[in-house]
């Protein structure tokens, strides 16, 4: 069985503490005050699965096959009377000799921490270990346990270069986002524009048998417009990159320029459109655009699935004296057992909100994400056939 990253390092943890387990009970039999020699217990050393060697200051006396194998000896003999700091890479070896003298001098034990050394083939090393100080032939040496953490210091490398080719990718996509934002919207906004100075100057003219015509063509690009800040608010959203700009913001203020905006729209449908306050403190602390965006799918939403009758939207202060927004329509509805499914990304009811109605499937999707993003939680209240209502509540003023 394979194991994942997190595994191996938990696996890397346990098997140190196994270690230093290990070491106290080597440390305890090798005393002084037990007075028992080393050689009647040499074979716990060499049943070690871990590089173990003794030294005296920095010459080793013995070592187990296993340092054997990590020093790249023939034979364990070939190790004795090597200096230990001989092996160390030279960047670390003061590091190396203030860790043995520590000991010498004052018995405590010492730390390895990630000391690189060079093996007799000259093959690069990473190792940990501890260092203690134990009797051996009623002199004072160092036993010190290793162990081999080179793999461990290659998994940590890949991972390092894992994570930042992720950044770069994240970084590819924040710039390929902000391009498609200015290449798709800036030509949108100037043809806009250029429509308006037309349907002008022909108005000027006495000719205006060409409203509808530009009707159509302001809907469809609304339409353009709305779709391609869904794609790129949810691209945004769903790689993290939208960063968020708290400060003070008037709900009231952005919801009368909503209206305002949708009045047009609703009033070419038969819909009566209304916004009320009930509160004169309007004001919070959140981020501008996601909740302009908020309550813009929201409102194009209850537009888009009512057909005759009303849309209320209501501003007020609930009994915590939190701000309280709902958008209440006469629409078409959802049914009981879509609910739990509006905030999923391109979702739309088949008996509910079909096909007939154009949509990305993206707007209460990124409404949901917006609304975390700003600590607001978001209640729906519908059945088929008889309207929908929706709460937002602003939990906290950030």
């Amino acid at each position: 069985m394979k194991l994942t990253k997190v595994q191996e390092c938990n696996y890397e943890i346990q098997s140190f503490l196994l270690i230093e387990k290990l070491l106290a009970t080597m440390k305890s039999l090798f005393s002084n005050k037990a007075k028992i020699m080393i050689n009647q217990y040499i074979h716990l050393i060499e049943l070690s699965p871990e590089p173990i060697v003794i030294l005296d200051e920095d010459k080793i006396i013995f070592a187990n096959e296993p340092a054997t194998v990590l020093f790249a000896a023939k034979n364990n003999k070939e190790l004795v009377n090597q200096s230990m700091i001989d092996f160390v890479e030279s960047s670390y070896k003061n590091k190396a000799r203030e860790s043995l003298a520590k000991i010498i001098l004052s018995g405590e034990d010492s730390i390895i921490a990630d000391v690189k050394i060079k093996n007799l083939k000259n093959e690069l090393r990473y190792i940990q270990g501890i260092a203690t100080e134990i009797f051996f032939d009623s002199k004072k040496v160092i036993l010190v346990m290793l162990r081999d953490i080179s793999k461990m210091k290659e998994r940590e490398q890949e991972l390092e270069q894992i994570a930042e080719e992720a950044k770069k990718v994240e970084q590819m996509k924040s710039q390929f986002l902000t391009q498609m934002s200015h290449e798709i919207r800036s030509p949108l906004h100037a043809m806009m524009i250029a429509i308006n100075l037309l349907e002008e100057e022909l108005l000027l003219k006495g000719e205006d048998m060409f409203s509808n015509y530009f009707n159509v063509i302001r809907s469809s690009s609304r339409r353009i417009t709305k779709t391609v800040d869904l794609i790129l608010n949810s691209a945004q959203l769903s790689g993290n990159l939208y960063k968020p700009i708290f400060r003070e913001i008037d709900i009231k203020l952005i919801l009368s320029q909503l209206v305002m905006e949708y009045k047009n729209t609703a009033n070419s449908k038969g819909i009566q459109l209304s916004f009320s306050t009930l509160s004169k403190h309007t004001q919070t602390i959140a981020d501008e655009y996601s909740v302009a965006q908020i309550f813009s799918n929201l409102i194009d939403n209850a537009i888009k699935y009512t057909n005759e009758g009303k849309i209320e939207i209501i501003l007020n202060r609930d009994n915590e004296f939190r701000i309280v927004v709902e958008i209440i329509d006469s629409g078409i509805g959802i049914s009981k057992d879509y609910l739990p499914q509006i905030f999923k990304e391109f979702s739309q009811e088949s008996d509910g909100y079909s096909r007939k109605y154009e949509g990305s499937g993206l707007g209460l999707a990124v409404v949901k994400k917006f609304s975390d993003l700003n600590n607001i939680e978001v209640f729906v209240e519908s059945s088929l056939g008889k309207g929908t209502i929706i709460k937002l509540i602003f939990v906290t003023d950030n």
